[in-house]
């Protein structure tokens, strides 16, 4: 997912969406965060923790549902086990770009959230068929892509993403996505890793003990060579996989 949407984040978190929902500033404000008939308390004490929470929601795989129309220029996500709404507005004229609320749910129940989402969608929807709502997370990548590179912030907020505090909300976004990439790239190696290991382990089981070789350095890792269809096959595993290995086959190292 691109990250053009982390300076769009940065200015909702620092916006007035904080002011009114979080610290319960100005007319109609309430701290929908630390009071429990908001759903289940979120710590916020700072810009960057409601910065973290919005990036969070974006990426949410599980919880996240969106509502978005090109041509009103309006993304907005509602996630229902935080029960937060998250409104992004290409069009406004303010440096905000959007803001961030909870609607009342002492029980958490994931309807009211959805709830929310359809009815603010129909507040600010010009062509109700024009919008797409979706929770599949490949759509809501693309659409975020799609709103983050279409978005053309107002004069006031290119001001305000000049700002100290703006800009360190964005470095700690950044941050993220290079923690959630790394994570990812961890996750997709050792998925790769046990689909190699137990190849070797259907091959294995069915061989002789003269068909494959296991040598385990001191690190734990091993290298294995075996005959597979007729072709040697040599891998290289790491000390989980090579641990699964040598006890399904019932070898020590």
């Amino acid at each position: 997912m691109a990250n053009y949407i982390n300076p769009i984040l940065a200015l909702v978190a620092t916006g007035h969406g904080y002011d009114k929902h979080v610290l319960g500033q100005g007319e109609g404000g309430e701290k929908e965060f630390s009071e429990r008939r908001f759903g289940p308390r979120i710590n916020i004490s700072s810009y960057k923790d409601a910065a973290k929470m919005l990036h969070e929601i974006v990426h949410d795989k599980n919880n996240t549902t969106v509502a978005y129309n090109p041509d009103d220029g309006y993304l907005s996500f509602v996630n229902t086990a935080k029960n937060v709404l998250v409104a992004l507005n290409g069009g406004v004229q303010g440096g905000d770009c959007g803001t961030f609320m909870r609607p009342h749910n002492p029980s958490n129940n994931p309807e009211v959230a959805l709830n929310c989402l359809m009815r603010k969608t129909n507040t600010y929807s010009s062509s109700d068929d024009a919008y797409q709502i979706t929770s599949d997370p490949e759509k809501i990548a693309t659409i975020v892509e799609e709103f983050s590179n279409n978005i053309r912030p107002s004069k006031v907020a290119l001001e305000r993403l000049k700002s100290p505090e703006v800009q360190e909300v964005c470095k700690t976004l950044s941050l993220r996505d290079k923690f959630l990439a790394e994570r990812e790239r961890k996750a997709a190696a050792e998925a790769e890793e046990n689909t190699v290991a137990n190849r070797f382990l259907k091959v294995a089981k069915r061989a002789d003990d003269a068909d494959y070789e296991i040598k385990v350095g001191d690190n734990g890792c091993s290298t294995i060579t075996y005959l597979a269809q007729d072709d040697v096959e040599e891998i290289i595993l790491g000390p989980k996989q090579t641990n699964r290995v040598l006890s399904t086959l019932g070898m020590s190292a």
